[in-house]
């Protein structure tokens, strides 16, 4: 069977490769000159369209092989690592902050298993503090590597939970997608 292919592949001015989406009619840029690695970028992107509940499975073997935890990091994992990098008064203010009821319906959930509604459901049951936290939780999670997003390197600060959940929802929607991982970690921290 015959199957149509949802992106094809063109070089952009002998430069850079890029996906045609079929459906929508717009370009994507696959961000690589080397054919190889657009034709592989292009297959796991058709592949994601015709195979959907497959995709948290395929992307947690590639994932796997670059960090042997990511399908087994909590949220609570991220708040440990954060409270265990600060000291005196601001340990004492990450320590409630963990504490906060509004977290605990994240705090057992995988991070590549988080969906934007699970981060939503946190801030309609938290209050204006919940809000930073949980940015500056999801900011560390990102900085880290343990996140996935498709533009922001680890030094770019999101700056609205709308913004997350946006970020969360490309990311759960199927990978690889053309998703970018963060360049580099942010110094600092």
């Amino acid at each position: 069977m015959n199957m149509k292919l949802r992106y094809r592949l063109f070089l952009r001015r002998k430069s850079v490769y890029y996906a045609f989406d079929d459906t929508t009619k717009t370009f994507a840029s696959l961000k690589t000159k080397d054919k190889a690695e657009a034709n592989r970028l292009l297959m796991a992107m058709n592949e994601a369209g015709q195979q959907p509940a497959m995709n948290l499975s395929l992307a947690r073997v590639y994932l796997r092989h670059s960090d042997p935890l990511v399908t087994t990091r909590t949220w609570r994992n991220v708040l440990d690592e954060i409270i265990a990098l600060k000291t005196g008064p601001t340990q004492t203010r990450w320590k409630s902050a963990a504490k906060d009821k509004a977290f605990s319906a994240i705090l057992d959930q995988v991070l590549i298993e988080t969906q934007a509604e699970h981060l939503l459901a946190v801030l309609r049951s938290g209050t204006v503090s919940t809000n930073a936290f949980l940015r500056k939780v999801h900011n560390f999670a990102v900085d880290m590597n343990w996140l996935a997003l498709s533009s922001h390197t680890g030094s770019q600060l999101i700056r609205s939970i709308s913004t997350v959940a946006n970020h969360l929802r490309a990311f759960c929607a199927g990978l690889p997608s053309g998703l970018r991982w963060p360049a580099r970690i942010r110094n600092g921290r």
